[in-house]
């Protein structure tokens, strides 16, 4: 085991939320094409924005059609709401899309 940890294989260990518990159930991807020219302050401006009952759990850069893939936690739609709004005020922001999910079948490893 040692030689694992001493490899780098294991990077580090990691709590699952329950995020229904904390009160936040509903789950969104929300797609992001942005301005590329600056990329990475877009993306710590996204990254910085704070709401109530909002979560930014994961954000991916993406090849393709999309930039980014950010992965939402909320408590209610209007959270939602209120998240693309702020992400429109951030200059650079070209185009959203936003999914919700209505069930998981297998996150974190896990089957639900």
């Amino acid at each position: 085991m040692q030689i694992v940890y001493a490899d780098g294989i294991i990077k580090g260990y990691r709590t699952i939320i329950d995020w229904e518990k904390l009160g936040e159930p509903i789950k969104t991807l929300l797609y992001v094409k942005i301005s590329c020219e600056n990329f990475k302050e877009i993306v710590n401006q996204i990254l910085s924005l704070e709401l109530p009952n909002v979560v930014i759990e994961e954000c991916h850069r993406l090849a393709g059609e999309w930039c980014l893939l950010l992965k939402i936690r909320a408590s209610t739609p209007t959270d939602i709401s209120n998240f693309i709004d702020d992400l429109w005020k951030i200059k650079g922001i070209k185009e959203t899309s936003t999914t919700l999910v209505l069930s998981t079948i297998l996150e974190n490893g896990m089957r639900k």
